[in-house]
């Protein structure tokens, strides 16, 4: 019952403590045992996004830099020309700071860069 509660919280967002009841309540062991391998897949993903936005991160401020984005994606072999750049930041640092977060940064690897039509 715990360990069903904690996966009910961990992927559900702004719901009250009686809907978790409520949604865990309808869970058997076999959905307990995918949403913790889902759960657990989803945690070791994070881990390397957080690895990789680190290694990024050269003056450890906790944000990306353009020039430390740039040459992050140098790393992997992928030039980004000045306009490209622009681009992203301009997509996903919405609030205009010039650097990018680590959520915003998630918000690259896992959104569809292309707006929808």
């Amino acid at each position: 019952r715990k360990k069903r509660d904690s996966i009910i919280r961990s992927l559900t967002g702004h719901e009250d403590e009686s809907q978790h009841k409520e949604i865990a309540e309808k869970l058997d062991s076999d959905d307990v045992e995918v949403l913790t391998t889902f759960r657990e897949a989803i945690e070791a993903e994070a881990m390397v996004a957080r690895r990789m936005f680190q290694k990024m991160d050269k003056d450890h401020d906790k944000c990306l830099s353009p020039d430390e984005l740039r040459a992050g994606f140098k790393s992997l072999g992928i030039e980004l020309s000045p306009d490209q750049l622009s681009h992203i930041m301009s997509r996903f640092d919405p609030d205009g700071t010039g650097k990018l977060k680590f959520y915003q940064f998630i918000k690259l690897l896992s959104r569809n860069i292309v707006p929808d039509e």
